[in-house]
């Protein structure tokens, strides 16, 4: 409306513009020339803004034609994408929007990289070929990532004896070599140390067939569509994810070329902006949205039950995108860096990773200014340089120059002066910045926990009984089984340890739905970890050595707590030297107000990549390991008023530091 009231305005200027000009020159005929040349000039000036303005607004209501390339047939895998366009999310944002599916009526698989890349298309999904592309000198940016993980996993018959990947080597693989599952594929085997060439690749086919005719052992394929014709077929099937090998790869992410984004960014922004919206009315409203895809889109691909294929994709497609928990489009620069690190390891791509690969307005918008600021303030130094030089060789060349000496001493020092000012202040910042994101670490770590120990409270009130139930079975059993068979009393004894080691996993969550605060009073630090090895299972392959004499005897803590805390970190040395090694645990004052108490392996060690998440609640990278030893350690020794850090090297062994005032400091003191 307003829009059309000011072209109203403006046509009804220049429809009187001729009579309103004619009066403008007989009134300023009685002006001097100075002032009417002022006038004429004004009166000019007018004409063009207002010019400038009619351009504007010429295409105000205009829409651009734009192409987006899927990575895939029409399926509830990109129902965000059709739900900008049916909702007319994009239409407001100033598109016309085409959505192509890669699947041509004959058959062909278009790929999205190639579109954008060559121009094809405006916009495409994409994941891990994105940074392939990228290697092959396509500038291609990720704009923003809607699923934060990968739908890859890999399946097989229910019966397949497949017990860890180095059992792959034995088995027929389906393979499409380094297409988009492939390279996750190839990064999940490098990390646990196997060459993709010990695998030989089969062919891929369209389907379960190749599967369940016993052409291939394994195939590759999307856990939000496989596990469906799997159950339509009737048919069992295994499935293990690259992830769960710590191959955390992003899924369909929307991604353009670098020169659209140069022509025009606002333009790529509202597109994202969108986008988004869409995504978040798909995941709000995921039946209609069904729906409308199963009846108004046509696919090239063959499915059966195309309206029960899109309705099961709905939970999956939740669970990838993590909605509502994490923002939708959010991109973390650095699991792109893991990405294209994990390529490069298994030689996919050979290129340096660039952050540039993520669109990021703002900080470009900054950098513009910045590059102008600098033009602008060297510009106006250099003039005034010049000047002050010039006006000081006419006046007094000799004086001049004593003087401006002089003062470039003068500027020299106060400059020195503020650049060590200015030292000084950027490291109390590096030093701020670094206590606020320790404290946002700590923080979202013990939400965590306290999420944790909710949910693990119940879990673990839920499996109590019938591990009650088993444990009094097998009881029974060793009573009147004096005669059985050995192979049945050693499945007994099997079944025993693991209840045994189900009910220390339980003890864990347990400790996570009860954990209190720290009930101090004097313990003998020394005597309890004498205790904590009297009753834990040491390999005699390991040598234990004990330096802990300068521990106060009567040191201010909670018992209970430090003894979980010891049992946890000298549990994982013990699992960390498999085939044997050297465990020394030793004590050291470290100031006036601190000790620490030191647990040091000579095991596998821990990856860097790791260190930095090892104490998050879950994280593990041990095949029966909770994730949750650490994460509680940790919270107990800061319920200290402590810490525990750790320095570690593959290959050579970790130490594990616990940190813990001399004086009593509960969490929160000052």
């Amino acid at each position: 409306m307003i829009q059309k009231i000011i072209l109203t305005l403006l046509r009804g200027f220049f429809c009187n513009f001729e009579k309103s000009f004619q009066a403008f020159r007989g009134n300023i005929r009685c002006l001097n020339t100075e002032t009417r040349m002022s006038l004429n000039v004004l009166f000019v000036g007018l004409i063009i803004f207002v010019f400038l303005i009619l351009i504007s607004f010429k295409n105000v209501n205009a829409t651009e034609k734009v192409t987006l390339q899927l990575r895939w047939d029409h399926q509830f895998q990109f129902a965000g994408y059709y739900a900008a366009k049916w909702q007319g999310y994009y239409e407001r944002a100033g598109f016309d929007v085409a959505i192509q599916s890669a699947v041509t009526p004959d058959g062909q698989i278009v790929s999205s990289v190639e579109a954008v890349a060559k121009g094809d298309a405006d916009f495409g999904v994409g994941a891990a070929d994105i940074i392939m592309g990228r290697d092959k000198g396509y500038p291609l940016v990720v704009l923003a990532v809607i699923f934060q993980q990968s739908a890859a996993e890999f399946y097989v018959r229910e019966g397949t004896e497949l017990n860890s990947l180095a059992d792959l080597t034995r088995l027929r693989v389906a393979r499409n070599v380094n297409d988009l599952i492939d390279v996750e594929f190839q990064a999940m085997l490098q990390s646990e140390g196997i060459d993709s060439a010990l695998v030989p690749p089969y062919p891929h086919e369209i389907g379960l067939e190749h599967l369940l005719k016993g052409r291939v052992d394994v195939m590759p394929g999307y856990r939000i569509s496989v596990p469906y014709h799997a159950h339509f077929r009737g048919v069992k099937l295994k499935s293990f994810r690259p992830s769960s090998y710590g191959i955390d790869f992003y899924g369909d992410s929307l991604f353009t070329r670098k020169q659209l984004i140069k022509e025009n960014q606002e333009a790529v922004r509202r597109f994202a902006k969108a986008t988004l919206e869409g995504w978040k009315y798909a995941l709000d409203y995921p039946d209609e949205v069904a729906d409308r895809i199963t009846h108004e889109l046509t696919r090239s691909a063959p499915s059966v039950n195309l309206i029960g294929l899109n309705k099961f994709q709905i939970k999956g497609i939740r669970e990838l995108t993590l909605y509502p928990v994490v923002q939708l489009g959010h991109v973390n620069p650095n699991r792109w860096r893991r990405m294209h690190t994990f390529l490069k390891r298994a030689g996919v791509v050979e290129s340096e990773f660039s952050e540039d690969i993520i669109f990021d307005p703002v900080r470009r918008g900054q950098e513009r200014a910045s590059r102008i600021q600098k033009i602008l303030l060297t510009g106006l130094f250099s003039i005034f340089m010049v000047a002050l030089l010039s006006l000081c060789w006419i006046i007094l060349l000799r004086k001049a120059v004593a003087k401006r000496t002089r003062a470039l001493i003068s500027a020299n020092k106060e400059l020195e002066d503020e650049i060590e000012e200015r030292k000084h202040a950027e490291k109390l910042l590096e030093e701020t910045v670094k206590d606020l994101r320790e404290t946002r670490d700590k923080l979202g770590r013990q939400e965590k926990l306290v999420m944790l120990g909710q949910l693990s409270g119940g879990i673990a009130h839920e499996l109590r009984n019938p591990l009650g139930a088993i444990r009094n079975a097998v009881y029974f059993l060793n009573m009147i089984m004096d005669d059985a068979k050995p192979e049945m009393k050693e499945t007994v004894g099997i079944i025993a340890k693991e209840v045994g080691i189900s009910e220390r996993i339980i003890n864990s969550l347990l400790g996570f739905a009860r954990s209190k605060p720290p009930c101090f009073q004097k313990t003998d630090i020394s005597s309890l970890i004498q205790e904590i090895l009297a009753q834990t299972s040491v390999p005699k392959t390991i040598e234990v050595i004990i330096r802990t004499d300068d521990i106060p005897t009567d040191f201010q803590a909670d018992a209970d707590h430090l003894s979980q805390i010891f049992r946890n970190l000298i549990r994982n040395a013990v699992q960390a030297m498999p085939e044997g090694g050297k465990l020394i645990i030793g004590s050291e004052i470290q100031s006036p107000d601190w000790m620490i108490i030191f647990f040091t392996d000579t095991g596998e060690g821990i990856a860097e990549e790791h260190l930095d998440k090892i104490f998050e609640p879950l994280f593990t990278t041990k095949s029966r390991g909770t994730g949750i030893g650490l994460s509680l350690s940790k919270s107990l020794a800061e319920g200290h008023g402590g810490d525990i850090e750790v320095r570690s090297e593959v290959g050579k062994g970790s130490t594990f530091m616990v940190k813990l005032p001399l004086e009593k400091k509960i969490k929160g003191d000052v």
